[in-house]
């Protein structure tokens, strides 16, 4: 075998180098050669210790070179299960005296052979001797003559052994092998909204473990492999504390070191401290209070303890126990939780803050982990509200924005950071630096961890009732079903208590942060989390937070002129979106911001559409200013870079930019075709909310008329719009939208009265040259009697609907103007739709035999020329029951005394009925007889 044939080789070496000084060391390798020979396994060298024997000799001589040949053999051997078991104390007193040895060679091989040991079936199962092996691995770690090598060696090596021992106990326990903790902070993404997806993908098992599976059965008997790792979870947490080892027989090892095996014990076996209830209670009693004890701030730390680097440590572990064991350290968790939240009161270092908001960021961004907190504190009511302490503290840092002298610097500083992290690049804080630019760098680092945890909590929010959704516990905003108002499901409830909970601090800090920055990430960013939580709000029907973050989105929409702003400042929040409403003749300018905002809205109207309800009216009067914004010559785009030529930047930019925010302002309404028919009527009541609020301000006098008028335009236009768009079922809309038609025809301004009887001679027009319009006898051919009458029952009430507009526009008003103008809509209907119509002629007819007694000359010829469309063109249309109903108003014109001429046309036109009556009669007659003489000719046959 190859390996026998290392072997000699290795004994052939050993006695070389022995030959001069040490004889003994050679005769023993040459007499191991002869042996080995007689050997054919490493089976069999392990059951015959002359092998073995000779390497520990050479060991023993504690020469540099004999003793790597002799640890290099010892290696080989053991790798190969060529040693037994009974030979390991042996092996281990070897390796302590070598690791007094100062040449780094030697020490280096001595921590290689522990490790060696520790992956072999040598592994110590007693404790004397696994503390022994521990012990070598501490002393070279400890030692002052060490090298930096070897130290980072034997660091590794007893971290590893850890682990080994760790895993041994979850083995001989029969717990979960999973790990369901992460050993260091989770790396970041290149944006909120990735690290919480992160989180959730990385954590799924731990968290349905943690959520629905509860807390699994304690356990108190340990097997002998538990008691092993106990005892080593012991001295650890003493040494941590600064204390003594007595089972590893330790005197000194830094804190810091002793805390990060810790902390990666505590990540990484959580099945262990869960289940085993003599872990649980170390835990409980001496890991918590040594945790607490070294987060303490009010006196001053020295040495060690004092570093950033050990404050790191146990703010790391900390966080791992809160992230991982609040479920059983109830107590214990919110006290640290609440000395974590206390740090960002108390005037102390600015690094020490910046690890602190690191940790909150951390649990922020983790949506169970922000979940299990909220269960088992903020919803229990003998708990701490440590997640809404959390968002409040997170927004403090946020809020001194305003009161910081180097605010503008730190924000720009806080967008440079958002916008390296949007290209993958991170920024890491210097803790050696004490100049002033860094000092802003820091501040701003510490303003970026709190908005990204303020983020981080908003798309946690997000994901939740999107998992509420996906498990049926809430409805979608696509279904057409109306939602319950009560939500009883775990996680719709958890949901609902979070947004009402968090909503009016996360709204103030953000606002805050989106007014007083520019840069395009961090603005992006923010608009992301806008949209998510306004979105959240929406799909939980939460009024109140989804009217506020839409109202405070929709400022960041149009940049108003400055006396508007200083007059909104003076308003209530509830009337700032009145500010939208802002004159034409104003310069208007849409800044990057204003345009990302106007998308954001977009995108949050057309997931919501359905849900929206009388939230409708703070996404129109935005709207509104827009559509006059496209329209308005005033109106321009910020220039993005003043490197583009200023004719690219106006072609390229600012038409593109309008361009785009057009076609969005149409497609909404457009989409209405796809809401459901309540959704529907809400979008339509908030255009006439929309519409009257402007028309009670124009007939005041309180704005400038203009700028109203161009809203209740806006307002109609979308009507028809919507009307349009649905007018495969439209009856359900009608008589709300022709409503608000006839109230605008009513009112003493000429230019609305005008713009009605346009919108409603537009929407007439739509309906009727609709398909439900068209000629269905073909259709008729394959459906049943029953079916034909019931469609045939809708168009009777539809067209009866859309006609009798018209007769109550006349009939409900006394200006000759409005009377002209609804004459001249239905003369449009007749000219282009009088063949569809047949059930609505007698409201027809009805109208014009009240016109022809009208005084007013305009009124009668109006009517007069309707008349003449009917006689002329429309009476074979007209149903049979109506013609003589048609000739009494065709004489009622001839006897009227307001025009001469219209009398004598008149009397012209009932000979024309004369004369389609007679044509009428004829063919009656010609059926008739040719019936008569198939009769005749039939009973000829048959004679």
């Amino acid at each position: 075998m190859a390996f026998m044939a290392v072997l000699e080789s290795d004994l052939r070496a050993l006695s070389a180098e022995a030959r001069r000084r040490y004889p003994a060391v050679k005769d023993g390798a040459e007499h191991a050669i002869l042996k080995l020979r007689s050997l054919s396994n490493p089976s069999e060298i392990a059951h015959n210790e002359d092998i073995l024997r000779i390497f520990l000799m050479a060991c023993d001589v504690r020469t540099v070179k004999l003793s790597i040949i002799g640890l290099s053999c010892l290696q080989k051997l053991i790798s190969h299960d060529a040693v037994s078991p009974s030979s390991l104390k042996e092996i281990l007193s070897t390796l302590k005296d070598h690791a007094e040895m100062v040449d780094e060679g030697v020490q280096l091989k001595t921590l290689q052979t522990i490790s060696i040991i520790f992956q072999s079936r040598l592994l110590p199962e007693n404790e004397d001797t696994m503390a022994q092996a521990l012990g070598i691995c501490l002393r070279l770690l400890e030692n002052s003559r060490s090298f930096d090598s070897v130290r980072n060696t034997a660091a590794a090596t007893f971290r590893q052994a850890v682990a080994l021992i760790f895993d041994r106990v979850v083995l001989a326990e029969s717990l979960p092998a999973g790990k369901y903790g992460f050993g260091s902070q989770l790396s970041r993404t290149s944006s909120v909204t990735g690290d919480v997806n992160r989180s959730i993908n990385l954590s799924d098992s731990f968290y349905h473990e943690s959520v629905f599976g509860g807390s699994p059965s304690k356990r108190e008997t340990l097997t002998e492999t538990g008691k092993l790792g106990l005892r080593l979870l012991e001295d650890l947490t003493s040494l941590a504390a600064g204390g003594s080892a007595i089972w590893l027989r330790a005197n000194i090892l830094q804190r810091a070191f002793a805390l990060d095996i810790l902390e990666f014990v505590l990540s990484n076996y959580v099945a262990v401290f869960r289940t085993l209830l003599p872990y649980e209670q170390i835990l409980r009693r001496k890991i918590c209070s040594l945790l607490m004890t070294s987060l303490r701030t009010n006196t001053e730390l020295e040495g060690e303890a004092g570093e950033p680097s050990f404050r790191r440590l146990v703010l790391r572990s900390v966080a791992h126990i809160i992230r991982l064991y609040s479920s059983s350290l109830v107590t214990e968790c919110e006290v640290f939780l609440s000395m974590l939240l206390k740090v960002t009161f108390l005037d102390l270092p600015l690094w020490h803050r910046i690890l602190v908001l690191e940790i909150l960021r951390g649990f922020c961004v983790e949506a169970w982990t922000l979940r299990i907190l909220f269960q088992n504190f903020d919803m229990h009511p003998k708990n701490t509200n440590v997640v809404e302490g959390m968002v409040k503290a997170l927004a403090r840092v946020v809020s001194n924005l305003q009161v910081q002298e180097t605010s503008e610097e730190s924000l720009a500083a806080v967008a440079g950071m958002f916008s390296s992290k949007a290209k993958g690049v991170e920024w890491s804080l210097d803790n050696d630096a004490s100049n002033a630019a860094v000092l802003v760098a820091s501040e701003a680092h510490a303003i970026t961890l709190a908005v990204e945890g303020l983020l981080g909590v908003v798309f946690t929010v997000a994901t939740l009732t999107d998992e509420a959704m996906d498990i049926g516990e809430l409805e979608s905003p696509r279904c057409d079903n109306d939602a319950p108002v009560n939500w009883t499901g775990k996680t719709a409830v958890l949901c609902y208590s979070m947004v009402d909970s968090l909503w009016l601090t996360i709204l103030d800090a953000l606002s805050l942060v989106l007014s007083r920055s520019q840069g395009e990430a961090i603005v992006l960013e923010i608009l992301k989390g806008y949209q998510a939580f306004t979105q959240a709000c929406g799909i939980l029907r939460a009024v109140e937070p989804l009217n506020s973050f839409l109202a405070s989105l929709c400022k960041f929409t149009i940049n108003f002129p400055v006396e508007t702003e200083k007059k909104s400042l003076l308003q209530s929040p509830g009337s700032k979106r009145s500010e939208l409403l802002v004159d034409q003749r104003d310069s208007i300018v849409l800044t990057p911001k204003n345009v990302q905002a106007l998308r954001t809205l977009f995108n949050i109207a057309h997931r919501l559409h359905n849900v929206l309800g009388p939230s409708w009216v703070l996404v129109l009067e935005t709207l509104a200013a827009l559509d006059r914004a496209i329209h308005s010559p005033h109106a321009t785009t910020q220039e993005v870079s003043t490197l583009v030529p200023k004719f690219t930047r106006e072609s390229s930019s600012q038409y593109s930019d309008f361009n785009i925010l057009s076609s969005l302002n149409s497609q909404l309404f457009e989409s209405s075709a796809l809401m459901n028919i309540s959704a529907v009527r809400s979008l339509l009541s908030a255009l006439c909310q929309l519409s009257h609020q402007c028309m009670s301000s124009t007939s005041s006098g309180l704005a400038p008329t203009s700028q109203k008028i161009g809203s209740i335009s806006f307002s109609v236009e979308r009507m028809i719009s919507i009307l349009v768009n649905n007018v495969h079922r439209v009856e359900p809309f009608w008589d709300q939208v022709v409503g608000h038609f006839l109230e605008l025809a009513d009112h003493s301004n000429p230019h609305l009265r005008n713009m009605a009887l346009d919108a409603l001679d537009r929407s007439i027009s739509a309906v009727l040259d609709s398909d439900q319009f068209l000629d269905n006898k073909q259709f008729n051919l394959h459906k049943t009697s029953q079916e034909i009458e019931s469609s045939t029952s809708e168009l009777r009430s539809l067209e009866c609907s859309v006609i009798s507009a018209l007769k109550v526009l006349y009939f409900s008003t006394q200006s000759v103007d409005v009377r002209v103008g609804s004459l001249k809509i239905l003369l449009h209907v007749l000219e282009r739709h009088g063949e569809k119509l047949h059930f609505s002629w007698p409201n027809i007819l009805e109208m014009l035999r009240s016109v022809a007694d009208a005084p007013e000359k305009d009124l009668v010829t109006l009517g007069f020329q309707n008349l003449q469309v009917i006689m002329n063109d429309g009476l074979s249309t007209i149903p049979a029951d109506c013609l003589h109903v048609c000739v009494d108003v065709t004489g009622t014109y001839s006897a009227q005394k307001t025009e001469l001429n219209i009398s004598l046309t008149a009397i012209g036109l009932l000979w024309t009925m004369t004369d389609f009556i007679a044509k009428g009669l004829n063919k009656i007659f010609e059926r008739k007889e040719k019936g008569n003489r198939c009769w005749f000719s039939s009973e000829a046959d048959r004679q």
